[in-house]
């Protein structure tokens, strides 16, 4: 019996020595900042002024510029004990947790008329859902009424209306914070196919 003890405690031993070793991340980001870029569905390059595009096809990604803060060691994962994974580490990347700030609002608006039911200078957010990060989409005025933490390093915009009074769109996207911070972001020029 004394022998079974010693082995198990050796092999433990060798288990916890072997583990991963990830240095200090940084839980938390702050938001900084803010850019805006248009994509295709399908595509991982963005979309420059000259691009045309189907709405139904377009996105825009918001990415956070952000400052990572609040160090920590990483803890220990008590699985090591009985299964070696050395050989498949997984150490948090810095933000890992996401931001502790909260969304107030994010408004869109275009340089160009959208329809007949909407000005120049009114937002048209409302024609905007989130893609969320299991896939789903809810509309982006739902959405920002939850006060959500952003806990990805960006944030994906799909068009779901078809612009019907120009086909030519620049968005303007005003991203603010409950704590009063505000941030806006341009994307380049677009035209949508007829």
């Amino acid at each position: 019996m004394k022998k079974v003890f010693w082995i198990f405690a050796v092999t433990m031993a060798l288990n916890i020595y072997s583990c991963c070793n990830c240095d200090e991340v940084k839980k938390y980001f702050d938001v900084n900042g803010l850019s805006a870029e248009g994509y295709k569905v399908g595509q991982t390059s963005k979309l420059d002024s000259t691009a045309k595009v189907n709405f139904e096809e377009y996105y825009i990604d918001l990415t956070f510029n952000k400052t990572y803060y609040s160090e920590c060691k990483q803890q220990f994962d008590f699985s090591n004990l009985l299964f070696n994974n050395a050989y498949a580490c997984k150490c948090a990347m810095d933000g890992s947790y996401g931001s502790t700030e909260k969304i107030d609002s994010i408004q869109i608006y275009t340089s160009y008329l959208f329809d007949s039911s909407v000005g120049v200078d009114e937002s048209i957010s409302k024609y905007f859902t989130v893609i969320t990060n299991v896939g789903s989409q809810v509309n982006l005025n739902e959405y920002t009424q939850t006060k959500p933490n952003p806990s990805f390093f960006y944030l994906r915009l799909k068009l779901n209306t078809k612009p019907t009074a120009s086909l030519k769109h620049q968005f303007t996207i005003v991203y603010k914070q409950t704590n009063g911070e505000t941030y806006t972001a341009k994307t380049p020029l677009i035209e949508f196919l007829k």
